[in-house]
This record gives C-alpha cells, structure tokens and sequence, in this order.
C-alpha cells in the first residue's frame, strides 16, 4: 500500500515514539527489576544485615559487661547488662520480623537465653551475690557464646553476601536499563536515518523535485506562460513534477483546441449569420409571397363556396324540375288514357251516328212507302204525304247530318288517333326528360358535394396556408434571432480567441509566442546529512 506524503512524514515521529517505547518500556521492566532489588535491599537485606551486625556487637557489650563486672566487682554493671539483654530481646524480634527471618529468630532468641542466664548466674556468683560453683555456669556461658556469636556469623556472612546479591542485582537491572536506553537511543537514530532516508527518497520520487521549482513552474503556467520548460529525471512518469508536465501538454493541447475551436467556432458563425441575413430575406420573401397566397385562397374560397351554393341552387332547381317533369309525364298518362277514352267514346258515337243513319235511311224508305201509300190514297192521303214528305226530308237531312257527324267523327277519331300517338311519343319524350333531369340531378348533386368538398378543402387551405404564413413569419422572426445569436457567437468566440491568446505555447504555429528560456532546475536529488 503506498502511503502518502502526509502519512510519510508522520510515519517518522511515530516510529521514533514506537522504538522509543519498546526501549521505554524495556527500560520500565529493568528498572523495575531494580527498583524490586533496592526495595529489598532496604526492606529485608539491609535491615537484616544491620540487625545482624548491631546483636553481635550488643552480645560482645553484653559479654563485655558481664567481664566488667566480674572484673571490678561493679554490681551496677549486671544492670545494664539486663538492660542491655533486653535491647538485643528487642532487636531479636525487629530481625525476626523481616521476611524470612523468623526461623533466625526463633532459633537465636532461646541461644541468647541460654548464654544470658549462666552468664548472669557466673557473674552473680564471682560476685558473691549468689553461693555457688561458677565454673559450671561458665562452662555453660562459653559454650552459649560460641554457639550464639556462630549463629551471628552465620547469619551475619548471608545477611552480608544478600546485601551484596541485591545490590549487584539492582546494579544489572540499572545497566540493563542504561543499555536499553542506550540501545533505544542507537535504534531510534539508526531507524530514524533508515526511515528518513527511505522517506526523504520515496517524497522525492513522488514530487520529482523541490516544491519550490514546482511552484515557481505553477506559478508560470498560472501566468498563461505553458511553454515553460519542466525538467524531469529520465523514466520519471509518476511523480507529481512529472504530472504537472503532463497536465502542462495536456493543457497546451486543450488551449490549442479551443484556439482553433473558437477560430472555427468565429468564421462558421459568420458563415451561419450571413446564411442567416440571406435565409432570412428569402423568409421575408416567401412569408409575402404567402400572405398572397392566402389572400388568392380566401377569394378562391368565396368563388368555390359562391359555386357550391349555386349547385346547390341548381340540383335544388333539377329536382324541382325533375318533380314537375314527373308531374307533366302523369299528366301526359291521363291525356293519353283520356285519349283512349275519346277514342273509344268516338267510336262509339260512330257506332250510334251509324244506328241514326240506318234509322234515317229506314226511316226515308218509310217515308218513301208512306208516300206512295198516300198517292195512293189520293186526297185522303194528301196529308199523309205531307207528313211522309216532311218525314221523308228529315230523314234525308238526318241522314245528311249523320254523314257530316259520322265524317266528322271519323276525323275526330282520326285526329285523336293522331293525338294519342302524340301524347304517346310525348309521354316517352317526358319520360326520357323525366331520366335525363334525373341524371342532371344526380350529376348536379355530385357537382354540388364535391363543391362542397372542394369548398371545405380549399379552406382548409386556406387555414393552412394562414398557419404557415404565421409559421413563416415565426421562422423570419427566428432567423434573426438566430442570425443575431450567431454575430453574438461570433463575437464572443473572438472574445475566447483574445482569451486564451495571453497562453504561451510551444509549437502552436507562426503565430506563437516564442518560448521563454526554461527554468533553472535544482539538485536532482537532496544530499542527506551524514551523522
């Protein structure tokens, strides 16, 4: 894991405080190894050996005063050989009391005792304070003294050789600890040289030189000068010297870019907002020429709609004339069957003219008869001949008149003949007019639809037409928007090219600033101090 310069440069102090602490706490064990020793020293080993030392000294004043005694016959002195046995009683139990000096106490007390009594007894007797034999008493006395000052020697000499034990101990413990602190120290030094030199090393392979020249090279290319020149030791590409030369190239090839960017940017505007005047008259143009167009639509759209009601007006007129050719073609039927029935009617007055003529000529050839019955009858019948006369003339002027009416008849049946084959061909003549107006109708009615249709799509049209005017209009008016917006992203992107124009590069054409000279690099790598 690589660490940081900031992690590096505290990994210093904190591996100094870590051997510092191992020596520390090194030192804190051997010193408590002698602190152990010197705590027994003055609790046991030195009280043991002064206590040894001050009974033998009190039991040789003790024997010392019993001689006294004997010798000068100073009773007094037994007092203060009483007194004296119970100070060394006294200093019997204080060595008893150390730690492990009870069994020495329990054993020199009773052999304190059994010298102090024959000796006290031997002196009382050389005194004559007591009759007796003294030589036994002192026969015991000495052998109680030897026994006792041999046990004091005893215990005097371990006493003595744990003092010294102790004290030789405390005094390693107290060497350990000033090698420790010695060996502490020489590890700090030689582990701060190590760590430093590895440290001093791995920062300056990070930065790839001193942060001055860094800085000063910063500081240039904050200035606009990137044509600075940045020296790097040969295969360095991760230092942050090395970076910063690499964002010097990348950043002199983005200010490249965007100076030719922002070039392009400025005549492809203006390209744009010449386009823009031009599109923007021939919008001008086409929104009048549309506005034209929507004024010849609207008239278009009258006259159509005009056209439409006025085939409105005729297939209305067709199907009127259509009913009343129906109506005329009825009534053409009824003429033709009224016909018929003068037809028939004729002949059948003919029929009847034909019984009159019949009669009449009956009645003639009666008359005729009656005549000549009555000139026959002479004068008797002269009357009768006159009625048969008379008679006689109507019956020839009814006959005459039945020729006239059976004439007339045969002209009238003729003529109806006649008439009802003209009313017949009339009646197929209306026909065919009642289906041709029929056909008119329906072509007037398709032509009154379809100029209705035409009339709804013309105005549509004309709606749509009025919309592109607007969008038109809308388009003239964005086009200069646009056309200003592209003079203003011409100006602007002159502004850009003034912008980067205070960079200094290398290489970037006729144009360029010519490159400073570069910057005076230090020492490629800083020299260690040696100790």
């Amino acid at each position: 894991m690589k660490l940081g310069v900031r992690k590096q440069i505290w990994s210093l102090p904190a591996i100094a405080v870590l051997v510092f602490a191992v020596g520390i706490t090194a030192g804190i064990g051997f010193a408590s190894q002698a602190l152990m020793h010197v705590r027994s020293m003055a609790v046991v080993d030195y009280p043991r050996l002064d206590g040894m030392k001050a009974l033998s000294a009190e039991v040789t004043r003790i024997a010392d005063d019993f001689n006294a005694a004997v010798a000068e016959g100073e009773k007094k002195k037994l007092e203060e050989a009483a007194a004296r046995a119970d100070a060394i009683r006294e200093l019997i139990a204080k060595v008893g009391a150390l730690p492990g000096q009870e069994a020495f106490a329990g054993k020199v007390g009773p052999m304190f005792d059994a010298y102090y009594t024959p000796a006290g007894k031997s002196a009382r007797l050389m005194l004559g304070m007591e009759k007796g034999d003294p030589q036994v008493a002192v026969a015991a006395m000495q052998t109680a003294l030897k026994s006792l000052n041999t046990e004091l020697d005893v215990g005097t000499k371990a006493a003595s050789s744990g003092f010294y034990d102790s004290l030789d101990n405390a005094q390693g413990n107290i060497r350990n600890v000033l090698a420790a602190m010695i060996a502490a120290g020489v590890l700090v030094a030689v582990a701060l040289a190590i760590v430093s030199s590895l440290i001093v090393r791995s920062i300056w392979k990070q930065l790839g030189g001193e942060p001055e020249y860094a800085t000063r090279i910063v500081r240039e290319i904050a200035r606009g000068n990137l044509a600075v020149q940045i020296n790097v030791e040969r295969g360095d590409t991760r230092s942050q010297l090395a970076a910063l030369k690499g964002m010097q190239g990348e950043l002199t090839a983005l200010i490249a870019n965007i100076r030719n960017s922002a070039s392009s940017v400025r005549e492809a505007s203006h390209e744009i907002s010449q386009g823009m005047a031009e599109l923007s008259a021939r919008t001008e143009q086409q929104a009048s020429s549309l506005e034209e167009t929507a004024s010849t639509m609207e008239e278009l759209t009258a006259t159509v709609k005009q056209n439409a009601q006025h085939a409105v007006q005729a297939r209305d007129l067709a199907q009127t004339s259509t009913a009343v050719a129906t109506r005329g073609g009825e009534v053409v039927q009824n003429v033709v069957a009224t016909m018929d029935e003068i037809n028939v009617s004729s002949k059948e007055i003919a029929n009847i003219v034909a019984v009159i003529d019949g009669i009449a000529f009956q009645t003639n050839i009666l008359a005729l008869n009656a005549a000549v019955e009555a000139s026959r009858a002479g004068e008797h019948g002269r009357g009768f001949a006159v009625v048969a006369s008379e008679v006689r003339s109507l019956a020839q002027r009814s006959a005459a008149s039945a020729k006239e009416v059976k004439g007339l008849i045969q002209v009238s049946v003729e003529k109806v003949g006649l008439g009802r084959k003209l009313v017949s061909e009339a009646g197929e003549r209306m026909a065919e007019i009642v289906g041709s107006i029929g056909k008119v109708s329906g072509v007037v009615g398709e032509i009154s639809s379809a100029s209705l249709e035409q009339s709804s799509g013309i105005s549509e049209i004309g709606r749509a037409v009025t919309h592109i005017e607007g969008v038109t209009q809308h388009n003239a008016a964005l086009v200069e928007e646009t056309s200003a917006a592209a003079h203003s992203m011409s100006e602007q992107a002159r502004q850009l090219e003034e912008a980067v124009s205070v960079f200094q590069l290398r290489d970037a054409g006729p144009g360029a600033a010519r490159a400073p000279a570069p910057l005076a690099r230090p020492p490629s790598r800083p020299a260690l101090k040696s100790r």
